[in-house]
């Protein structure tokens, strides 16, 4: 009998290792997040990344992405798109909050992208065209392969970003606006004013300093008069 049990420990432990390392294998589409900073405002990408492994075409394949699909730019569940305060993506205003991406693509007409409020969506959750917060049409562009799907900021000022979709030969660029904290330049009327605004607080006054030469050109010959008076006679 106890033979019997130690035969079937040596079965069942080997068969409970293989199913729990078979849970822990790699995914498919591995979880990314990506995350950017402009002047206080945090802009945070989280999606799942798929891997083009020789899938060609990408775009317009049906067991991938079928053309005027809508479709999140990741997998698993829908690719989402974060920011810290309200911002602005291509010139539509995007609140505070969470959202969702989806692009609309098409074959020969430019993309649409949407944003869209619910969080819980996976990627055959398509939401409905009417419920974006924010939706604009975008042109695709080409670039070098790019095997996995990837989201990033190629670029970034004081005030603007670059946000770039890319896999295979595509890319989808986003312009992002944040409002700055203060303004980097001032007009040449603002530096003026401000210059006189500076020079009043530190008891400078500026109409003095300017008619300051025209009334030391005025007691010149007063002064000169003055020197020739001590200097001795007949010299």
């Amino acid at each position: 009998m106890r033979l019997h049990t130690l035969t079937l420990l040596a079965i069942a432990v080997p068969s409970f290792l293989t199913a729990e390392r078979a849970g822990a294998q790699i995914r498919a589409s591995e979880i990314g997040t990506m995350s950017q900073n402009i002047d206080g405002t945090k802009i945070t990408m989280e999606y799942s990344r798929p891997r083009a492994r020789g899938r060609d075409p990408l775009f317009g394949n049906p067991r991938v992405v079928r053309w005027d699909e809508v479709w999140t730019p990741g997998a698993n569940w829908a690719t989402k798109f974060r920011t810290s305060r309200a911002l602005k993506v291509n010139g539509q205003t995007l609140p505070e909050g969470t959202y969702t991406l989806w692009f609309r693509v098409r074959e020969r007409e430019p993309w649409t992208v949407l944003f869209d409020r619910d969080t819980t969506r996976s990627h055959v959750q398509k939401p409905n065209a009417d419920s974006a917060v924010v939706r604009f049409d975008v042109q695709p562009q080409s670039g070098p392969h790019v095997e996995a799907l990837t989201w990033s900021f190629p670029d970034y000022t004081h005030a603007t970003a670059e946000l770039e979709f890319a896999w295979d030969s595509l890319r989808i660029p986003l312009h992002i606006e944040v409002t700055p904290s203060q303004r980097l330049h001032a007009t040449a009327a603002e530096a003026d004013e401000k210059d006189r605004e500076d020079k009043k607080d530190n008891g400078y006054n500026l109409v003095d300093a300017q008619s300051l030469p025209d009334r030391v050109f005025a007691q010149l010959p007063e002064t000169l008069r003055n020197v020739t008076d001590l200097l001795p006679k007949g010299t």
